[in-house]
């Protein structure tokens, strides 16, 4: 008599997306160098009724956990925006300053496109629209929309005189909240808040003097993580 063995796996109501960007180099940043790996991007399509479908492509798309580790996925889940950039704790400045833009329909997980960016690409975001993403470096916000499957720039801020280090979009999106350092950016500089105007990408005015300790360096896992419910095109970082 032949026993089929069930296992039980997650299943959601609406379709939903997860994309994690795994930096193959965090454990031998933290004093592991023989755990060095490769870094890789995973995506996990959970549905109603069927097991978890997961890919997994190592070696394609640089990152790092250093700084905001944050991803966009924007067209309807169709495509992710990866950020990468040269700055870290350990002075490793071999990764490239860019955003990586990924096909997560494609079964190989595709690179679409390499944009070359200014030091230093740390975040990417999901502009509420679903169709737009930002990216934040030193001293810009830069704009992409995804055109004929590819990404175009829309829009780009002026420079401005602080280190931008992570942002966020108020859901409305008439503002972005971002902490910012001035002078040269370490693991101990003091942040500050900044409020910007969306439409315009221009400094609204500085909420300070919030002072909010020493610059963000990520979370002690080596993944970012998006949910994007595909039926509902609404875009929720976890």
């Amino acid at each position: 008599m032949n026993h089929i063995i069930e296992f039980p796996f997650v299943t959601t109501p609406v379709p939903i997306r997860i994309l994690s960007v795994n930096d193959g180099g965090a454990l031998a940043a933290i004093g592991m160098p023989d755990l060095r790996l490769p870094d890789s991007i995973t995506v996990i399509d959970l549905t109603s009724d069927q097991p978890p479908a997961t890919r997994t492509v190592s070696g394609t798309v640089p990152n790092t956990i250093a700084g905001a580790p944050h991803a966009a996925i924007v067209h309807g889940g169709r495509y992710a925006f990866i950020p990468s950039h040269s700055w870290s704790a350990q002075e490793d400045e071999s990764s490239p300053n860019q955003v990586a833009v990924v096909d997560l329909d494609a079964p190989g997980l595709d690179v679409v496109a390499v944009v070359p960016l200014p030091p230093n690409p740390w975040q990417a975001l999901a502009h509420p629209d679903g169709e737009r993403a930002i990216v934040i470096t030193d001293h810009q916000f830069h704009v992409f929309r995804m055109e004929a499957g590819q990404p175009r720039l829309v829009a780009q801020s002026e420079p401005v005189p602080f280190s931008l280090v992570s942002f966020a979009i108020h859901p409305d999106a008439s503002s972005i909240v971002a902490t910012a350092s001035h002078g040269e950016l370490t693991l101990s500089s003091p942040v500050e808040i900044h409020l910007f105007d969306v439409s315009s990408l221009a400094s609204a005015r500085s909420i300070s003097p919030l002072r909010l300790g020493s610059v963000p360096t990520g979370s002690a896992c080596s993944c970012s993580t998006v949910s994007v419910p595909r039926s509902h095109h609404l875009w929720t970082p976890c």
